[in-house]
């Protein structure tokens, strides 16, 4: 089913800047929705993402896709109201070739609609892990998945004949089948030359080369100086058998530079994740520790983070089923 809605929930602030954190220095008036004013409100969002001034949400529990304009004031919503064309637990969602890709992984494909969301074609995965992102790079989807052969690695995967690149992997921390499986996912980003790769569940990030070699890697709470952090948590892998933990809530690249949304808490603690961590990738495909921003109030529990070009950057807060922008000063 499509239909459009009219109204958002939106916060604006601006947050300063420092080489260590920054903190909200001011509230900017603008005017605020109920939840209980419009058809439904945001829950489960599974990714959001910004392109060509539209915003693409999927929402995982409701299987639901929202196509937003830049100013709220228009949706295109994409339902599970169809078995065989609908969504089904949608994960990632861009827009490909003038059409919207979508990944569901009720029905381990991605899916593809028109701009009126009408269901052109699909693509069949088969897969056994999360699809956290795809890209489109030389008329070829690149993403991070565990296929059904249990070998995971990141995929370059050409549309057309079907044919399957694989390198790298996707994790170097698991003591059974069940924590294999679901650290089996990351994030890719194409870089000029290669590809750099983020695991959530471990930190790791790492840059490929463009003969997919591996040429650099460091883990996030190593460059913020949490190394005990991640020992705890290698730690808790070893003696915790059917339990992981997600040290990478969300993560975006733009402008060669690396936006990460990490739990701020070690891992016995209640989640709360504020802390936006920006690397700098320089020209020899180096990562540097830029920024790191704090972002919202100190019980804010933020899920999903997005660029918007070229200062600011929209997070879900997932009590309040708000989507804040923050304007980086």
């Amino acid at each position: 089913m499509i239909k459009f809605i009219s109204h958002l929930t939106i916060l604006l602030f601006i947050l300063g800047c420092s080489k260590v954190q920054t903190e909200k220095i001011q509230l900017l008036p603008t005017e605020k929705f109920s939840d209980y004013d419009l058809d439904y409100f945001l829950s489960s969002l599974s990714s959001i993402e910004f392109v060509n001034d539209t915003f693409y949400i999927t929402e995982y529990d409701y299987s639901r896709l929202l196509i937003l304009n830049r100013d709220f004031s228009k949706y295109l919503i994409i339902d599970d109201s169809n078995e065989d064309s609908g969504v089904s637990y949608p994960t990632f969602s861009i827009p490909i070739d003038n059409k919207i890709a979508v990944y569901n992984s009720g029905k381990q494909r991605i899916d593809f609609y028109t701009n009126e969301g009408k269901f052109i074609e699909n693509l069949s995965l088969k897969v056994n892990s999360e699809l956290l992102n795809f890209t489109q790079l030389d008329n070829k989807l690149v993403y991070s998945i565990l296929l059904d052969d249990l070998q995971g690695q990141f995929i370059i995967h050409d549309q057309y004949s079907h044919e399957i690149k694989r390198f790298g992997e996707l994790t170097n921390v698991s003591f059974n089948k069940f924590q294999e499986i679901y650290n089996s996912k990351g994030y890719i980003f194409p870089l000029k030359k290669g590809f750099i790769t983020v695991l959530p569940t471990t930190g790791e990030i790492t840059i490929y080369d463009s003969d997919l070699n591996l040429s650099y890697s460091t883990n996030i709470l190593e460059e913020i100086n949490l190394k005990s952090v991640k020992e705890n948590i290698y730690n808790f892998y070893k003696t915790t058998t059917n339990s992981t933990i997600d040290i990478v809530s969300d993560c975006k690249f733009y402008d060669d530079k690396l936006f990460i949304l990490i739990y701020n808490r070690k891992p016995e603690e209640r989640p709360n994740p504020r802390q936006i961590i920006v690397f700098n990738i320089h020209q020899n495909e180096k990562i540097r520790l830029e920024t790191i921003y704090t972002i919202g109030e100190i019980n804010s529990y933020y899920s999903k983070i997005c660029i918007i070009p070229p200062d600011k950057i929209a997070a879900f807060e997932l009590q309040t089923s708000d989507i804040h922008i923050f304007e980086l000063k």
